[in-house]
């Protein structure tokens, strides 16, 4: 059996559309960009507006299931090669150790993904 982790690190990516809003400093100038290539901005807004509830899904999850001993922090992707994790911190996303919401060791890095962020 594994130890409880100390720290629970949630690693998240930014959606498309932050990453056209970032390129394009506004979200008028990145609608114009995508709607000027004949896409539709409606996309970019429902895939960004899925995310950011599976987030919240994720973060109510994860406040109602875990002790209070254990911390939780979130750290975007681009910060990553960064940041240092302690040695019993729990990780989860892609590759790397993933946790389901009781604090257990989940039996595949995708399991957040599919449970959280399914369509």
């Amino acid at each position: 059996m594994f130890p409880p982790p100390e720290k629970i690190v949630v690693v998240t990516r930014k959606t498309a559309l932050e990453e056209l809003i970032q390129r394009h400093n506004s979200r008028e100038q990145a609608r114009f960009y995508v709607e000027a290539r004949g896409a539709t901005f409606a996309g970019y807004e429902a895939e960004h507006d899925s995310y950011e509830r599976a987030l919240e899904t994720l973060r109510l999850a994860l406040a109602k299931a875990l002790p209070a001993s254990v911390r939780l922090q979130w750290i975007e992707r681009d910060f990553l090669p960064q940041f240092v994790f302690g040695e019993r911190d729990g990780r989860g996303f892609e590759g790397v150790a993933a946790l389901d919401c009781y604090g257990r060791r989940a039996r595949d890095a995708g399991f957040w993904r599919r449970r959280c962020f399914a369509r």
